[in-house]
């Protein structure tokens, strides 16, 4: 990575180290992501444990949003915490947290517009709204799927607005102002990307899109979202419906309403095709957990009960992330690094392999004295060049 300067420019940092023909495909990597984690690379050393200090802190964070968010929607402490180790526990978190990729990050740009949400919910004042329309800004440039979080924040803020609330251009201005810089964004993506972006599923939307769509979530959800959180939800709707207190709780309602209008943007925007995408349901999955358990804390025995399945649900998600480092998926790596650093010969590099963050991570470390330039073999143009014509002169 050759410059500081490039991390800092949207457009510069595209056309550095992606815009080279015939490699000018520009994926859903945003620049935030290499940025912060360029920085921690400056100030530390280039490694992989560096990059999984930084993943690990970023999830930090994201578990103490939420237990704040939990508190705001006046939660007790014990609930609030339950949602926060829950929003850990969730298997599409729990697996990206022991990765190096920007989708925890990501998640925690999500859950700190969450936060601002909630606080603005409370003291409703329009500054908050700037502040929550840039850090909605900073969670795209992460990822660009996070638009997918948008129409939930803004639906739970309407249910929680005055009528001369919702009128006011104070609180409207740094909500429209937002989705011009997203647009140009996406105008500027697209002429390079357009063999890997999103599945416009309006363009296409047929019966066998629909059954394709179907049948990624039946697959994904599952092992997306895991089947304690989805027993304990469905159990806790049902325990809530039985008491009387599911339609008017207000919270409950929010969170359900966020998630599912995240679950329809996440379809629409990208089909349902990737099952990463499922972790923007994390921070509405861990919400709904939190209210359940604050609503039936209060019978017999079930504090008990809350505490045992989250310990036990606890276990069961470090046992997995443990078994995953012992297979250790990036031996080789290092090794590999050392024998591409220690060729003379000049030339650049083209990586075919399933982990090529450890492959570049590993040869960075060592501070090779040549100059080259890595290419991703998913990112060439191949026989589709002519979509790209335009730019190939």
């Amino acid at each position: 990575m050759s410059g500081f300067k490039a991390w800092m420019h949207p457009i510069q940092y595209a056309f550095e180290y992606y815009c080279k023909f015939p490699f000018i495909n520009i994926p859903y990597h945003a620049p935030l992501f290499p940025l912060m984690l360029g920085v921690f690379f400056l100030l530390f050393n280039v490694s992989v444990l560096i990059a999984h200090i930084y993943i690990a802190m970023t999830l930090f964070v994201t578990i103490c949003c939420m237990y704040y968010i939990n508190l705001k929607f006046k939660l007790s402490h014990f609930s609030s915490a339950i949602g926060a180790i829950w929003i850990g526990c969730i298997p599409m978190v729990a697996y990206w947290s022991n990765d190096v990729m920007s989708e925890i990050p990501v998640l925690m740009f999500s859950v700190l517009v969450l936060c601002i949400a909630a606080y603005w919910c409370e003291v409703h004042k329009p500054r908050y709204l700037w502040l929550l329309s840039l850090f909605v800004m900073l969670a795209f440039f992460t990822r660009y799927t996070a638009v997918v979080i948008i129409p939930g924040v803004l639906l739970m803020l309407l249910r929680e607005s005055k009528k001369e609330e919702i009128i006011n251009w104070r609180n409207i201005l740094p909500i429209i102002l937002m989705f011009p810089f997203i647009y140009i964004w996406v105008l500027f993506v697209e002429r390079y990307s357009i063999m890997t972006r999103g599945n416009n599923t309006f363009e296409s939307l047929t019966i066998d899109t629909i059954r394709t769509i179907l049948q990624m979530v039946t697959e994904n959800i599952s092992t997306s979202i895991g089947w304690p959180a989805l027993c304990v939800i469905t159990v806790g709707i049902l325990t809530l419906q039985y008491l009387r207190k599911l339609l008017n709780n207000t919270i409950f309602i929010n969170w359900l309403i966020f998630t599912t209008v995240t679950f329809i943007s996440i379809v629409c925007v990208h089909g349902a095709y990737e099952s990463r995408l499922f972790i923007y349901l994390a921070p509405g999955v861990a919400g709904m957990i939190a209210v359940i358990c604050d609503q039936t804390i209060r019978i017999k025995y079930l504090k008990l009960i809350w505490i045992s399945i989250t310990i036990v649900t606890m276990g069961f998600t470090v046992s997995k992330n443990v078994e995953r480092i012992n297979n250790n998926i990036s031996a080789g790596y290092e090794q590999a690094a050392k024998t591409i650093t220690n060729q003379t010969r000049k030339g650049n590099l083209l990586s075919a392999l399933r982990f090529n963050r450890f492959l570049s991570f590993g040869v960075l470390s060592i501070k090779p004295t040549s100059n080259r330039i890595w290419f991703r073999s998913d990112r060439m143009i191949s026989e589709q060049y002519n979509a790209y014509q335009e730019f190939t002169t």
